[in-house]
């Protein structure tokens, strides 16, 4: 579900997030959002949600350059992951609205599940961003 306006943000610090467009990448095409790291039957048969929210960005195809922009936010090239600010969409009821988030993001993967080696002057298919551990600010 694409919104209207979209307002997708990232950054180093909760001061510093930018809109994703500010990094040369286009708005994500779906950004899936779990409020329950995970979900568990109690035993009169109702669901529990327990952890922290979790949520996805992806894009259909991104160049060379604009992955090499969200790597940048990675400090060594050997990080799996980075702690950084987000500005997403989550679901309230049946609406969608932004908040932001401290999280953990995850390296890129593209559409086969595996982190997308450089290549030059051609574009990555199904290119998805995980976060994690995300707490409201």
């Amino acid at each position: 579900m694409q919104q209207q306006c979209p307002d997708y943000q990232i950054g180093l610090s909760s001061t510093t997030m930018k809109k994703v467009t500010w990094y040369g990448l286009p708005f994500p095409s779906e950004s899936p959002f779990q409020p329950y790291s995970v979900v568990r039957k109690c035993g009169n048969g109702d669901e529990k949600g327990y952890g922290f929210p979790s949520c996805a960005w992806i894009w259909e195809a991104l160049s060379q350059s604009q992955l090499d922009n969200l790597l940048s936010l990675f400090t060594n090239d050997t990080d799996a992951t980075v702690d950084l600010y987000i500005r997403t969409y989550k679901d309230i009821g049946n609406q969608r609205e932004t908040a932001d988030f401290s999280a953990k993001m995850f390296r890129p993967l593209d559409g086969n599940g595996k982190t997308p080696q450089p290549r030059s002057r051609f574009w990555y298919r199904g290119i998805s961003v995980r976060f994690a551990h995300m707490v409201e600010e």
